[in-house]
């Protein structure tokens, strides 16, 4: 199925804003092949529809009765179709040809959207029954790990179930991107990108590396206050942040801007809760971007590259993670010597959001 003349909507968990996921940059590429795109924010207070691009816009909608997750599943599906239906009145100016979910804690009925192919995209582990009722309700499922799509497989086994990596945004590839000025120079320079306030950060064994390594800059590009993707905030981790002389809180930038900052950085650094949330942290978004840039990446334990040393230096255990970043440090030149740079610039080369969507239509097509 060509995706091209189409009229989608996006449901997301997160809102639009400055800082982009996958959600978003689906949204965008697909508004570039003329395609009319709605993308359905949380609700809120407002109720209204903001123009991003002539093919792109952004729904705000309020709900009358909270608690609906709550009630038996048919009176839960009977006030998801009204509020279904009230969207569509309002917001909707023509029929839908694909529903194309990323949240399971709204409107788990995908076919109450009567669009011709509804899809559920879990990109993220979600703890919650409600999501095999709306991936009951799906034409197909795509998610970003294999250990995500293992738990639909019996009970859903007749729904087709496919792994799409996360994507690239095509910015992250131009050439001779010129770095961005950084607000102090260091001989090493880290970079991490992404929600400071994100729940599953293994904050302790972050900042024991950076106590550990004073004369390292350590540079983080993302909220650290509210924002479209901050849950809730960490604050003493912030402020512990903040008081290390070798930490620079950038804040959040535009994802445009981003290769500008991320080509400033020797290598990067990824500090999850992986010993405990093994699944939920199978695949993070942000490591195509650092691959993009040939740089060294130095992780906790992600399933997705477990059988590709070459790619990310990773630990076992959160618990070597400081001693593999000393490592990686003390010996910058060999992490990130041009046979391993060729490799990861060739991998984020062959997982675009172009060749996701590439990937995603052959799908599409073996299903309709």
């Amino acid at each position: 199925m060509p995706l091209k003349n189409k009229t989608i909507l996006i449901i997301s968990p997160e809102s639009w804003g400055t800082s982009f996921v996958s959600k978003h940059h689906y949204a965008t590429l697909l508004s570039q092949t003329d395609n009319t795109v709605y993308f359905l924010n949380p609700p809120t207070e407002k109720s209204q529809i903001t123009t991003i691009n002539p093919n792109l816009k952004v729904i705000d909608y309020q709900i009358n009765i909270r608690g609906t997750n709550r009630l038996p599943t048919f009176l839960r599906n009977l006030l998801n179709a009204r509020q279904i239906s009230k969207i569509r009145q309002k917001f909707l100016a023509q029929a839908l040809d694909i529903v194309w979910s990323f949240d399971p804690y709204r409107f788990q009925n995908l076919k109450a959207w009567k669009a011709k192919t509804a899809i559920y995209h879990p990109v993220d582990v979600h703890h919650t029954n409600l999501e095999f009722a709306v991936a009951a309700t799906a034409d197909i499922i795509f998610s970003t790990a294999d250990l995500i799509l293992q738990k639909f497989e019996n009970k859903l086994p007749k729904v087709p179930k496919y792994k799409i990596n996360h994507g690239l945004a095509t910015h992250f590839l131009q050439e001779n991107i010129q770095a961005a000025a950084l607000p102090k120079d260091y001989k090493t320079k880290v970079g991490y990108v992404g929600n400071l306030n994100y729940p599953y950060l293994d904050t302790s064994t972050l900042l024991q590396i950076i106590k550990n390594n004073p004369e390292i800059g350590f540079f983080f590009i993302g909220p650290h206050t509210k924002s479209n993707l901050s849950g809730e905030q960490q604050a003493d981790f912030i402020a512990a942040l903040q008081q290390l002389p070798n930490v620079h809180l950038m804040g959040a930038k535009p994802s445009a801007e981003l290769p500008r900052y991320l080509a400033a950085f020797d290598m990067f650094l990824m500090s999850y809760a992986a010993d405990q949330y093994r699944r939920e942290l199978a695949n993070p978004h942000k490591i195509l971007e650092y691959f993009s840039t040939g740089k060294c990446v130095v992780a906790h334990y992600i399933d997705e590259y477990k059988a590709q040393p070459e790619l990310v230096l990773m630990a076992k255990t959160n618990a070597e993670l400081p001693a593999l970043f000393a490592l990686a440090a003390a010996n910058i030149e060999r992490s990130n010597a041009e046979k391993y740079q060729k490799l990861r610039r060739q991998y984020a080369h062959e997982n675009t959001y172009v060749a996701q969507l590439q990937r995603i239509e052959q799908h599409l097509d073996a299903i309709s």
